[in-house]
Order: structure tokens, then sequence, then C-alpha cells
């Protein structure tokens, strides 16, 4: 196995534990591509409002904000006048957001649950949905796994390990 695709296990092992603990898909997703490029846990309560869809309300997915969080922690600038950086973050972003949509058919957590969590009632089922937990799982794997092969193809800087 290459070194790059045993960091992207790596990312994938990591936001499974992550999100078998109780943290949300975008604060798995974001853990997990983080420790496996850098080898440093970022503050996943950057992530907590992103998990079931923005906010639980069933927008985009939070495994897939959870990704776009770890590029920006990743490889995002640290100047407004680096237009360079931010050019090479938002095609990683594009080509992640192709990527997912392309293996899921959408990035909508509502389309990929089944669940409107805009009513507040269905939470509790959404909740206690096994089969619907599997499925986030799925996603994670995904975005973990994506995320992970892109940051680390992409290798220009912010790597410590």
């Amino acid at each position: 196995m290459s070194c790059v695709e045993e960091r992207v296990r790596e990312a994938r092992e990591e936001a499974k534990r992550l999100h078998v603990l109780g943290y949300n898909c975008a604060e798995a997703v974001l853990g997990g591509t983080v420790r496996a490029a850098r080898g440093e846990q970022p503050p996943l309560r950057i992530a907590t409002g992103f998990g079931g869809g923005l906010g639980r309300t069933g927008s985009v997915c939070g495994a897939v904000t959870g990704a776009i969080a770890a590029f920006g922690w990743l490889r995002g600038r640290t100047s407004p006048d680096d237009k360079e950086t931010y050019a090479r973050c938002a095609t990683l972003v594009r080509r992640f957001l192709a990527d997912f949509a392309a293996a899921h058919g959408t990035m909508t957590c509502s389309e990929l649950t089944g669940y409107d969590l805009r009513d507040p009632e269905v939470l509790p089922a959404f909740a206690a949905d096994a089969a619907r937990r599997e499925k986030c799982a799925r996603f994670i794997d995904t975005a973990a796994s994506l995320a992970a092969r892109a940051v680390l193809a992409d290798g220009k800087g912010g790597e410590s390990r």
C-alpha cells in the first residue's frame, strides 16, 4: 500500500472512530482528514453546526461541509492577498463536490438520508434510525477518503507529517 493510500485509510478509520464516539458527520470528516494529512486534531467544534445538513436543516451534507472545512484548515490562505492559495483551495473543493455527487447522486442531507430535518418532530426518528446511521457512515467514509486523497495529492504546504 502506498504512503498516500495508507494515510487515506487513516483518514477513513479516524472519521469512523469519531462518528462512533458520537461526533456528527462534519466533525468526523474534519477530524479524520486533518489527522491523516497533518497528524493533528483540529478543534472539532468549528464543524459542530454543520451536522445534519447545516444546523439540522437537511441542506448540504455535513460530511461534505466537514471536508470543505478540512480543505480550509489544511490548504486555506492566511492572507487576503494570497489569490493563488484561494484558487487552489477552490479547485480542491470543486473537484471534491463533483466526486462526492458522482458517488452518491446528491450532496443534500435530506435527499441522502430521506429525512426532512427542518421538521423538529422527525429528529428523534432520525437519531434512532440505525439504517440511516449506516448510510451516513458511508457518506462519511466517502468524504474522508476523497478529502484526504485530494489534500495529499495536492501536496502544497501545510503538512507536518
